[in-house]
């Protein structure tokens, strides 16, 4: 079974040296880096939904929701859209 790894690249911490094998000094995370983030930001937007929900029936605090509502739509789009990769010239769409 032929399996393929595609590394996700983050920008170069230091510059390139040329030197040995890794002198580009690129950092890729990992597949279980990015699953592990990618449920660990899972359960903080189910935690902040729980929130909201017991904030809508117990009280009637609408800025509250709102601003809990922002915090999620951050979230979604940082860390499941990429859209600062695609922002920063990283990657994304051309």
């Amino acid at each position: 079974m032929i399996e393929f790894r595609a590394p996700v690249p983050v920008r170069p911490l230091l510059p390139s040296t040329g030197a040995g094998r890794n002198g580009a000094r690129e950092i890729f995370m990992s597949r279980e880096t990015e699953l592990g983030r990618g449920v660990l930001v899972f359960l903080v937007l189910a935690v902040l939904t729980g929130i909201e929900y017991a904030i809508a029936i117990l009280t009637q605090a609408y800025g509250a929701l709102v601003a809990l509502a922002l915090l999620k739509a951050l979230l979604v789009l940082q860390f499941f859209m990429h859209v600062s990769r695609v922002t920063s010239g990283e990657g994304g769409h051309s």
